[in-house]
């Protein structure tokens, strides 16, 4: 069993406060959960909100320059308090908190203290229960208190506590396939797979580049999900790229698009019976399972992967194939921890019970989450029934109203 850099600590709850959906919902998580329940429930803002938080432990572009910081910089545009908030007509706190199996806590919260103004206020606390120290952005603020809060710090010297507590890389996806296919052009030292997907070819062709075993198990995983699949291969493509230049004219500068031939990267997957097919003939399924397998391996590794609609383009077959090649993974990695919401009965039945979160709404539209094991009948009937099956059966009702009996 391989130990991450870094050895990071797992997540053990996350309770959300007035973020969207999530009025007031606390969540337990194991080593591998999965939050099954209606559209609309809130599943993926839960994976929304611990990637946002944990987004905290990394430097954002212009928090220097704001007198809220790195809570500013990130909680802005399309992420604000005001868009964010459960009620948005309100002033109330936006909050966001973890514990981790170390039994530390981490969270934030966003208010907007003062009528009229257009400035977030945030506070992040930090340690174990009862010695919990934090840090006020603005630091003019005039409210010196934080709830539980025994030790005020300043930014940097918050900062680099927080660096300190090993809290988990996040990778969150929600694959788009048509995506997944394109050709790729990359701009960064270290090719990343992106939320939807973009950036599959670049770093298919780097962890080939690095020859340290990645792209073989990757490999090794979708012979396991996909019929007849065997090797990847990446080759250069010729793309058309637009970028700005900037010309003078008449002593005026102007920005310019200009259009120009680069060497992207694409792949292919080879079958067993019909040999080579590039990525944009590749099914659904095939396409999914290769980037889930992608985000899964290789060097700078998340430590907690959030997967959005891990059953999206999969047969029931696959989905169980590729949770067994999912918990091989996990066997490999000690501190990998996976979050993931799922629709399908079929997939479920590839979860221990106590593995599965049921989410649905309470009668003012609100999220509300309890673990399956909390279902009155479950001693009764889980000898019998499989998760999915049993989870099929009692439906989300019982969530909101108690109990309801197994059909």
């Amino acid at each position: 069993m391989m130990p991450l850099k870094g050895a990071a600590v797992m997540l053990s709850t996350v309770h959300f406060r007035n973020f969207k959906v999530l009025r007031n919902v606390s969540i337990s998580l194991e080593r591998m959960t999965v939050l099954v329940g209606a559209n609309g429930c809130g599943k993926s803002s839960v994976l929304q909100g611990l990637d946002w938080l944990l987004a905290m432990t990394r430097r954002h572009e212009g928090e220097g320059s704001l007198v809220n910081g790195r809570a500013g910089a990130f909680f802005s545009g399309n992420r604000s308090l005001n868009y964010l908030r459960s009620k948005p007509e309100t002033d109330d706190d936006v909050e966001i908190e973890i514990n981790t199996t170390a039994n530390r806590i981490f969270g934030i919260a966003g208010m907007r203290k003062h009528p009229g103004s257009n400035m977030d206020e945030f506070s992040l606390k930090l340690g174990p229960p009862g010695r919990l120290r934090g840090v006020l952005l603005p630091h003019e603020r005039s409210s010196d208190v934080v709830a539980g809060v025994t030790e005020l710090l300043d930014s940097s010297d918050f900062w680099c506590e927080l660096d300190s507590q090993n809290l988990p890389l996040v990778a969150r996806t929600r694959l788009n396939p048509d995506v997944l296919s394109q050709d790729h052009f990359n701009q960064l030292d270290v090719p990343k797979i992106a939320l939807n997907g973009e950036g599959l070819a670049s770093r298919l062709r780097y962890l080939a580049g690095l020859r340290d075993g990645s792209l073989e198990e990757i490999e090794r995983g979708l012979t396991l999900v996909v019929p007849g699949a065997r090797r990847i291969r990446t080759l250069p493509q010729r793309m058309r790229h637009v970028v700005y230049e900037q010309i003078t004219v008449g002593g005026e500068t102007h920005l310019v698009p200009v259009t120009k031939e680069i060497l992207g990267d694409r792949f292919e997957v080879e079958f067993e019976k019909t040999g080579w097919i590039p990525a944009d003939l590749l099914s659904e399924g095939t396409l999914i399972a290769l980037a889930l397998l992608t985000v899964l391996h290789g060097p700078e590794r998340a430590n907690l992967v959030l997967l959005d609609d891990i059953d999206k383009g999969l047969h029931p077959s696959a989905q169980a194939r590729l949770l067994k090649g999912i918990r091989e993974v996990l066997k490999q990695y000690e501190q990998l921890q996976i979050v993931c919401t799922s629709h399908s009965p079929y997939l479920i039945d590839n979860f221990d019970v106590k593995e599965v979160r049921v989410m649905d709404l309470d009668e003012d539209g609100y999220s509300i989450c309890k673990a399956l094991t909390e279902h009155p009948e479950l001693d009764e009937w889980n000898a019998v029934l499989q998760a999915g099956e049993f989870w099929s059966s009692v439906g989300g009702d019982w969530v909101r109203s108690g109990s309801q009996n197994v059909k």
